[in-house]
C-alpha cells in the first residue's frame, strides 16, 4: 500500500524536520520545496495528497502568499 504524499513548502530544514518528526515518517511520504517556484513545479509532477505551506519565505517576498493563491486552482484550502 502506498503512503499518503505530502509535500511541505518550507525554507528552514529545522521547520521541515520539525513537521516530518510530527507527522511521523512511517506514515507518510515526505516530499520537500525550499522555494515557492519548485512547490508550484512539485505539486504538478508529484500530486500530493496534501501541501503544508509557509507563507513567509525567507528568500522570497510574498512568494508563499502568491503559491498559495496558484495553488487554489488545485482545490487548496488554506489554514492558518
Amino acid at each position: 500500500m502506498n503512503k499518503p504524499k505530502i509535500l511541505i513548502v518550507e525554507d528552514s530544514p529545522s521547520h521541515y524536520n520539525v513537521l516530518v518528526w510530527a507527522l511521523g515518517e512511517k506514515h507518510y511520504e515526505f516530499m520537500r520545496a525550499i522555494t515557492s517556484d519548485q512547490g508550484w513545479e512539485m505539486a504538478h509532477s508529484e500530486h500530493p495528497d496534501i501541501i503544508l505551506l509557509d507563507i513567509i519565505l525567507q528568500s522570497e517576498t510574498h512568494a508563499g502568499l502568491h503559491l498559495c493563491r496558484r495553488l487554489t486552482v488545485l482545490r487548496i484550502t488554506f489554514l492558518s
